[in-house]
């Protein structure tokens, strides 16, 4: 019974899509000009149709079908198909839209004190996507579980008791993480270390043996505050460490 009603069902939709006419129209503009490129939608039945240069379009379509129509600049369409479509090419007129511009403040130029300082205070936002062009990203490979976490899933702990146990307490995969982690800050470690050299700072700031030391020691760079920086902030937030640490009478 079920398929008899399935295939009643699926033919109905056919005859309705087979008793479908095809209709032809033009869109034009509220100074009769034609419009190209309109996207037009049968709502009805889910066909789309382009108009061409001319504005001319053609559609399968039952009386009482709802047209959609859209077009960059202008306002969206929509339009219901009468009986008199099939008698002739039916003309559409679309009416031009009005694009609200966000509101622009202008302001005036800062002083080069002004910018350095807001370029100090700027806070780049940490990105995994970023990659420096031109160079594979590392490939890390290891213990799924150490990768992914898993072993501190509590689904994990009920349905692998004893394995929860081992990953969570066991001395080996602890230094098995510690490693991995290591491994996988180490190209942003090789990156900021090359930009940020003893060599550099003491070309920078002339200080010398034990006092550079101290100095480079004092500043405390974060790893990947030096990795996403350019060389310009980090001079010059190291020549104000500088400073503070000449008051403090280490250099």
């Amino acid at each position: 019974m079920r398929i008899i009603l399935l295939i009643l069902f699926i033919t109905f939709i056919l005859d309705g899509f087979s008793q479908r006419k095809m209709i032809t129209g033009r869109v034009v503009d509220q100074v009769e000009k034609e419009i190209p490129s309109v996207h037009i939608r049968n709502l009805t039945i889910g066909k789309i149709t382009v108009s061409n240069e001319s504005g001319n379009f053609k559609m399968p379509a039952n009386e009482g079908d709802t047209l959609r129509l859209t077009s960059v600049g202008f306002e969206e369409l929509i339009a219901i198909v009468s009986y008199d479509w099939f008698e002739r090419a039916t003309e559409l007129v679309m009416i031009e839209g009005t694009i609200e511009l966000e509101e622009l403040t202008i302001s005036s130029i800062p002083s080069i004190e002004e910018f350095k300082e807001r370029v100090l205070q700027y806070k780049p936002v940490d990105s995994t996507q970023f990659w420096y062009f031109g160079v594979d990203k590392p490939v890390l490979t290891g213990d799924k579980m150490v990768v992914t976490n898993k072993y501190k899933s509590p689904l994990f702990a009920i349905f692998h008791p004893a394995s929860f146990m081992y990953y969570n307490f066991s001395k080996q995969e602890k230094e098995k993480r510690k490693i991995y982690s290591i491994t996988k800050t180490q190209p942003v470690r090789d990156r900021a270390y090359n930009k940020f050299t003893r060599d550099w700072v003491r070309e920078e700031t002339g200080l010398e043996g034990d006092q550079l030391t101290s100095f480079i020691a004092f500043c405390d760079f974060d790893i990947y505050y030096l990795d996403r920086t350019s060389l310009f902030i980090i001079k010059e937030n190291m020549m104000a460490k500088l400073e503070e640490f000449r008051e403090e009478g280490k250099g």
